[in-house]
């Protein structure tokens, strides 16, 4: 069952565009993924910044549309024991690309968990 407050935990207006899909990250609490309507993907870290995404990356050459996040087996103990996670992304053209993720972007930090339990406390 949600539980709807009078004000949203988090909220953000930096989007330009309309959001299509967002998806949290399965290695770090601090970190999520949002594409929006322009094919951007933009890549939040909570821990560094709750103000600007800390990377945006625009797809010219082809539309992305959606993408996945593949399970994290030392985050979680799901998954394939010695893959590093990756990203999928979906293309307009139908077009499938996967990609391995950013070390910065997979490693929990000690105490990151209890710490973003403080944050979104906050």
């Amino acid at each position: 069952v949600l539980s709807f407050e009078e004000y949203p935990i988090l909220h953000w207006t930096r989007f330009s565009h309309s959001v299509l899909c967002i998806r949290w990250s399965r290695s770090r609490p601090h970190v999520f993924f949002a594409l929006d309507q322009s094919s951007t993907l933009h890549i939040w870290d909570l821990k560094s910044s709750d103000s600007s995404p800390a990377i945006s990356e625009k797809f010219e050459k082809k539309r992305l549309i959606t993408f996945c996040l593949s399970n994290d087996h030392v985050s979680l103990g799901v998954g394939t024991p010695g893959c590093q996670p990756e990203i999928v992304l979906c293309f307009a053209d139908g077009t499938i690309e996967s990609h391995a993720l950013a070390e910065s972007l997979i490693t929990c930090q000690p105490n990151e968990v209890s710490e973003f339990n403080k944050y979104m406390e906050s």
